[in-house]
């Protein structure tokens, strides 16, 4: 490497010689070939303000050259970069086009070469017939920035190179490979898909390995010859065989079935995926049966998981599944030893596995061995919150509020408990790893003190201790969730035991990610992301769980009626019921930071409008939403808010399926709702109040056409809806008869001499639907009670619905 300089008119020199293993060479924008990436890597780079040994400050040029040439010459190609997006960094991949030759001669990156064009005089140290290199091995990696997979092209070593084969190696996998084909794997580029769509070719070269001419032509008997004569004798006649053939053995089919057969046979010879019939609850710890169950569960953790053959895992975890059906010790040995050992090749099976079946069946045997335990251990779990405590705080707080909803909180309130969110996490993670501490250094309990223990929660909260983790491994975490969603359903003891987790804390939490009110004061937060560009994550089963552990809480609604001794006045009405799709059993209280979640802005206008699980978000909003005014306005203006902001058709359905989840509510709130959604002053049926008579193109009546459509949906669904619209046709039929004619002549005109004709079918049979409903001909199950009172309805200051009052 040489510094080039001038002081004083005078250019110096100063020359560093350096040892290298790789040259990294970066992607430029203009770099289409290997030949332009190595020109720019070896042209150097200006230094400015460089400190000479003279003490100047001054402009040097910094060059690299090549002094003495190795025999294998190995290239690095910077295909990742660090980009800064609006504050925060991102990782991002390089796709760009770059090719490269099956022989290379680096003679003019040499030392020699550069000096010999700059005319200096140089003793020459490279001869040029030595600087001919060819071609023997690519790495490539498929994927994006956040993850992928690397595999190779390897030249085989042959006496005759014009013989030699190439063969790719993918994993455990080898293939002959058709050199022919290189370009197409591993240049990278654009690829066309359908209709002139193109995209980044996601498979590029990573690496490249050149070998010297002179270097492979020699015979690489020699080579082996002396790398036998480095290794003792004894270990290499003696312990590599045996490992060899221990290896072998250990991952043999032959072997596999042969233990799977001996641990079937144990158990009396029953069929294997039937039988366990008679649930064991009690056995000694030498049970023949146990023992065969702790044996073959050894083999799997310590030969199955290591061999990595999708098949055999497959296989044996069928096999566990009958094993483990109904022996309730043996299910909380197993828990047990996962939850208190930390095992990697648990995380491996449930987060990191790539393969989807192999996660899923990982997961539906931790779900059968806690459904397993759960009668046994349904009176040893920790008891639920303490109601009585709970409602003294509610009745404390409703007399400081003035007979407000002792459910919600004031802003002030809201803003103390948003100060106070990072400081909450911090004591809530404080606590997680104290426990998690102590579990690992206890005294691991004797086979007859596990039986007495609940298990099931001391699991529980090793799966709570490993979530963060799963975020590295977000396109593989449905199945983490699962679990925990599917040990919420088993029954109420475990619902009040996760919300004792805080569980809908953690997971609110863990959705916003960054944006997370305990991460408020830290935005630039390294967390790491659980999406990119062009990936989604999995996110049903953390919403079933939030669903599924919110309908077992109080609303603002129920604990006004415990406060009042389980009834509630609405009115003339006398309530004594709660949400329709609350579980039977009593209901839990919330924690105040998880109902502060749950009215959480940011949280609710992200979930309502990406619509990762869209039935769960409607049972959240209206087991919430019951009997509560307050709430009904405050998601109102949220639903409201989205659906004018965003014009996209499939984010205002998910608006739309939310409204329509809330217009179903039967409660005394009912008819308000209903007015409050659809009235024609600020209302749905306002949206579409706007002169449509100058919009020529289909795309310009689209939302139209979608509201008119979902309405005359509801029509059929909802009786309030269909009498409130029919009642009140006076005001917005002639508006909905101009959008619905000019909806049939736009379609006719767009699909005039094409044929294509389920636009004009689909608006024509909207006009027809809506004068057959106007006509009276569809049946309207009540009328309208227009007596209720608006006015017994308060409307609070500062609650928008859309960009109306």
């Amino acid at each position: 490497q040489e510094l080039i300089y001038t002081v004083g008119g005078q250019e110096r020199r100063s020359t560093q010689v350096s040892p290298f293993m790789t040259l990294s060479l970066d992607i430029q924008k203009n770099d289409t070939t290997l030949h332009q990436a190595m020109q720019n890597y070896f042209a150097g780079e200006t230094i400015k303000d460089y400190k000479t040994d003279e003490g100047l400050l001054t402009e040097v040029l910094r060059r690299p050259s090549i002094k003495n040439l190795p025999n294998t010459l190995i290239i690095h190609l910077k295909r990742f970069k660090w980009e800064w997006h609006s504050g925060a960094g991102k990782k991002e991949k390089i796709y760009d086009y770059l090719s490269f030759p099956f022989e290379l001669n680096v003679h003019s990156y040499t030392v020699d070469a550069v000096h010999t064009k700059e005319g200096s005089s140089l003793i020459n140290t490279v001869d040029p017939s030595q600087c001919q290199y060819d071609l023997t091995g690519v790495v490539v990696h498929s994927g994006t920035a956040e993850g992928g997979h690397y595999y190779s092209f390897i030249k085989e070593r042959t006496e005759v190179a014009e013989k030699a084969k190439w063969f790719k190696f993918d994993d455990s996998r080898v293939t002959p490979f058709d050199i022919t084909n290189l370009g197409d794997e591993c240049f990278g580029g654009e690829e066309a898909l359908v209709r002139g769509v193109t995209s980044h070719k996601k498979k590029n070269v990573y690496m490249l390995f050149y070998e010297r001419r002179d270097t492979n032509k020699r015979s690489i008997k020699p080579l082996l010859d002396q790398l036998h004569a480095s290794v003792p004798a004894d270990l290499l006649e003696r312990k590599s065989n045996a490992d060899l053939l221990q290896g072998q053995l250990l991952n043999e089919p032959i072997y596999f079935d042969f233990l799977v057969d001996l641990f079937a046979g144990s158990m009396q010879h029953e069929p294997l995926l039937s039988m366990c019939k008679v649930l064991v609850k009690k056995c000694s710890e030498d049970d023949e049966r146990f023992t065969m169950i702790k044996m073959a569960t050894k083999f799997f953790s310590d030969v199955v998981i290591c061999g990595k053959n999708d098949i055999s895992i497959l296989q044996y975890i069928e096999f566990l599944h009958g094993l483990y059906a109904q022996h309730v010790p043996a299910c909380k040995w197993f828990l047990y030893k996962i939850s208190t050992t930390h095992d990697h090749w648990v995380k491996y099976l449930l987060v990191e596995c790539p393969k989807t079946a192999i996660r899923d069946h990982f997961a539906s045997l931790l779900i059968q061995m806690l459904t397993t335990l759960s009668p046994e251990e349904a009176n040893i779990f920790p008891p639920p919150a303490d109601e009585c405590v709970f409602l003294a705080k509610m009745a404390d707080r409703k007399n400081l509020l003035n007979g407000e909803s002792p459910f919600y909180f004031s802003e002030v309130e809201m803003e103390e408990m948003k100060a106070k969110g990072p400081e909450l996490l911090q004591a809530i993670e404080k606590e997680r790893h104290k426990k998690m501490a102590q579990r690992i250094t206890q005294q691991a309990l004797n086979f007859d003190e596990l039986q007495h223990q609940c298990v099931s929660v001391i699991f529980m909260r090793y799966m709570l201790d490993i979530m963060e983790y799963t975020r590295k491994h977000w396109k593989q975490f449905h199945s983490y969730f699962r679990v925990i969603k599917e040990f919420s359903s088993i029954g109420h003891v475990q619902r009040a035991y996760m919300l004792s987790q805080r569980i809908i804390e953690l997971l609110i939490d863990y959705y916003m990610g960054r944006y997370s009110p305990y991460h408020e004061n830290n935005k630039l937060s390294t967390r790491c992301g659980i999406r990119d560009e062009n990936t989604q994550p999995d996110l049903t089963y953390l919403f079933d769980t939030i669903g599924i552990v919110i309908r077992g809480c109080h609303t603002g609604a129920t604990v006004d009626m415990l406060l009042q001794g389980g009834k509630i006045q609405r009115g003339s009405m006398m309530l004594e019921s709660k949400p329709n799709d609350a579980y039977e059993e009593v209901l839990a209280p919330l924690e105040p930071m998880e109902r502060y979640l749950l009215k959480e802005k940011h949280m609710f206008t992200s979930l309502t409008k990406q619509g990762f699980n869209v039935n769960v978000n409607i049972r959240i909003i209206t087991h919430l939403s019951w009997e509560d005014q307050d709430y009904t306005y405050w998601i109102l203006g949220i639903l409201m808010t989205n659906f004018y902001k965003y014009r996209d058709k499939a984010i205002m359905q998910n608006q739309f399926h939310c409204i329509s989840g809330l217009l179903k509510i039967d409660d005394s709130l009912s008819c308000w709702r209903t007015y409050l959604v659809l009235n024609w002053t600020d209302g749905m049926l306002a949206f579409v109040s706007k002169d449509y008579s100058n919009s020529y193109r289909a795309s310009a009546l689209e939302v139209p056409e979608l509201v008119l459509t979902v309405l005359f949906s509801e029509i059929s669904k909802n009786p309030r809806v269909a009498a409130y619209l029919y009642d009140e046709k006076s005001h917005y039929r002639d508006n909905f008869m101009s959008i619905l004619r000019l909806l049939v002549k736009t379609a006719v005109r767009v699909a005039s001499g094409t044929t294509d004709s389920e636009f004009v079918v689909r608006s024509t049979a909207l006009l027809s639907g809506w004068e057959s409903f106007w006509k009276g001909d569809m049946v309207v199950e009540k009328k309208w009670d227009g007596h209720f009172d608006l006015n017994a309805f308060k409307y609070k200051e500062g609650i928008t619905l859309g960009n109306k009052r």
